[in-house]
This record gives structure tokens, C-alpha cells and sequence, in this order.
């Protein structure tokens, strides 16, 4: 949750006093070029933390702005857990080590291995010689993907997941270092805006 100081706020609300809306615009502008600069604030820590691409947090962000009637704004990430390709995985005399942190390393994941597939994307069906015969699409890239079987049979096997985008930003140090930073260039953008509003009214 975003905070800006009582003292900022007074102020601000004091020289805005003979602009109309004057100071629900100003919070609301210094809220919103905040989330903006948070958003991306957000995708370099996450990849500082992880071993994880930035467009791929991206993917997973919503931001919702904030206008002069609700000075709220809000950052959302949705994501599924994802696989453990998309993050560090290093294979070695037959053993398969993952690492999702980059402040925790490497773990070795007993009894994985790594394998070659194509992605697949859904499929269609036909009818030929009076059967149903589904035809499965694959992209043209293939990918390794990290398994491990079930039992002691060659099959089945379940792919091995790592972690979901919100969870590693509601991580600890994510969230500690963003809240730092939105507290900080808040109040110091509110400033700004006053400063813009009373410039235009000049």
C-alpha cells in the first residue's frame, strides 16, 4: 500500500486550495507515473532474485490506474507455477540441478531428468474411413522440459514446476525493496505535480 507522508499531504492540499479537483489530481498523477516506474522497479528485482527473464514477469502484470476521485492504483501479477525449464537447470554426470533463486543456488532434483519436446497448442479432429482420428499441432520450436517418473516403470512421468511470478514477488526482499521505492518517489513526485498544477495556473 502506497503512503505519502501527513506532512506532504497538508501541504499539498493547502497550495492546491484554490484549484478546482487540484488536489485529487496531483495525487492522482504522482500515484500513477509511481506504478509505472514500480512496474518496471518490480521486473528488475524479480530478475535480480531469480533466475527468470523479465518479459516473462511482464507477461503476468496488470496495472490498473488511479484517477482524481480514487487515488488508488494497483500493480497485479496472475501467473500458473511455471516449469522448471524457464528457470536454471544444469545436467552433470547425469544429475539434473535446478536453481529458481539466485540467492539460494542450485538444488539437485533426484531421480529428474531432462528431455526434448515440441509444444503442443491444441489440435483437430477428422473423420477418415469412419473413425475420429485427432490430429495434435506442435509448435516448430522444441523445448527441455524437467521430468521425473512417477513409479519405477519408464512410465508415467509428471513434468517438475518451480515458481509462480506472484510468489516470487511477494517474496520478501521483492516486497521490501518495493515498498522502499514507492514510498520514497511518491512523495517526491506529489511535489512535482503540485508544482506542474500551480505553474499552469500561473
Amino acid at each position: 500500500m502506497v503512503e505519502i507522508s501527513q506532512s506532504n499531504l497538508k501541504e499539498a492540499a493547502e497550495l492546491l486550495s484554490g484549484i478546482k479537483n487540484g488536489m485529487g489530481k496531483a495525487t492522482a498523477r504522482a500515484i500513477n507515473h509511481t506504478t509505472a516506474k514500480a512496474k518496471t522497479q518490480m521486473k528488475r528485482k524479480v530478475g535480480k532474485d531469480y533466475y527468470i527473464k523479465q518479459g516473462d514477469v511482464d507477461k503476468t502484470l496488470k496495472v490498473k490506474k488511479a484517477s482524481w476521485t480514487n487515488p488508488f492504483a494497483t500493480i497485479t501479477s496472475k501467473s500458473r507455477v511455471l516449469g522448471l525449464d524457464k528457470f536454471k537447470v544444469t545436467v552433470k554426470g547425469g544429475v539434473v540441478r535446478a536453481a529458481i533463486s539466485k540467492l539460494e543456488g542450485y538444488k539437485e532434483r533426484k531421480g529428474s531428468f531432462i528431455a526434448n519436446v515440441k509444444n503442443f497448442s491444441g489440435g483437430s479432429w477428422r473423420r477418415e474411413k469412419g473413425r475420429n482420428i485427432f490430429t495434435p499441432n506442435f509448435s516448430h520450436k522444441s523445448g527441455a522440459r524437467v521430468f521425473k517418473r512417477i513409479g519405477k516403470k519408464r512410465l508415467p512421468v509428471k513434468s517438475l514446476y518451480g515458481a509462480s511470478v506472484p510468489g516470487m514477488i511477494s517474496s520478501k526482499n521483492v516486497i521490501a525493496d518495493l515498498n522502499k521505492f514507492v514510498i520514497v518517489e511518491t512523495n517526491k513526485r506529489l511535489s512535482h505535480e503540485v508544482g506542474r498544477l500551480l505553474g499552469g495556473f500561473r
